[in-house]
């Protein structure tokens, strides 16, 4: 519990000194990239929308960093419909005096899918450690994290980025701070179960570890900061 509460204290106040005011004399950071799952997409209420896209806390780093041209794929949220043709988004329903929880509208199209470059937020929904580093090649019939990269990174097979991963397409942009949150996702299943089997509804130790070394040793450069949360 101690190393539980320590490590979730360590993310606070990574994200909180980030977020801070600007300090005298303190670094300046010109190309922001955040890589990381459905925490660092900004999923809320089960689907990923604009409004949610716009409060994610990669988009708010880089407010307060000053830095302008800060892109994500933005999606459109729309009316609900019967039958739905995207994910709905729950949130608040009140009828009858009653407040429940319901979808109240339901995932549109991207809004800007045609930008020449990788995205700046590359937080993939359903990505554990080893799709940030492994998945090149996504597919809209795939699993979750398969299905996100498709509009996320758009590596799909004729796509832009095709053969790229989410470390890849942040080494292309050439960033001097990059934030990471790997490890949600590789343990999301034994969270929601509330039974940890490796290899059933978690990842084994063995390969989180060898995953995420992979990761951090590919985004290692010369000048560059990484913060790096966790859970």
């Amino acid at each position: 519990m101690k190393r539980m509460l320590f490590r979730c204290t360590a993310a606070s106040l990574a994200l909180g000194a980030l977020l801070a005011p600007p300090l005298v004399g303190q670094t300046t950071f010109h190309k922001y990239v955040a890589l990381g799952d459905s925490l660092t997409a900004a999923v809320e209420g089960v689907c990923l929308v604009e409004r949610h896209q716009n409060r994610s806390y990669p988009k708010l780093v880089a407010d307060q960093l000053g830095i302008s041209d800060f892109q994500q794929p933005l999606l459109s949220e729309k009316a609900l419909s019967s039958p739905l043709t995207g994910p709905a988004c729950l949130g608040t329903v009140v009828a009858g005096g009653t407040i429940t929880v319901g979808a109240v509208s339901q995932t549109g199209t991207p809004r800007n899918l045609s930008l020449p470059r990788p995205y700046d937020n590359l937080g993939i929904p359903g990505a554990n450690a080893a799709d940030l580093v492994d998945l090149r090649v996504s597919s809209p019939t795939g699993g979750t994290a398969s299905l996100s990269a498709t509009v996320i990174l758009r590596n799909f097979p004729g796509g832009p980025f095709v053969n790229q991963s989410a470390v890849d397409e942040a080494n292309l942009l050439n960033p001097d701070l990059i934030t990471v949150w790997a490890g949600p996702g590789d343990i999301l299943g034994a969270e929601l179960s509330a039974v940890a089997i490796e290899g059933v509804t978690l990842t084994p130790v063995a390969v989180f570890e060898a995953k995420y070394t992979q990761l951090m040793a590919a985004i290692r450069g010369t000048g560059r900061t990484i913060v790096a949360l966790n859970i």
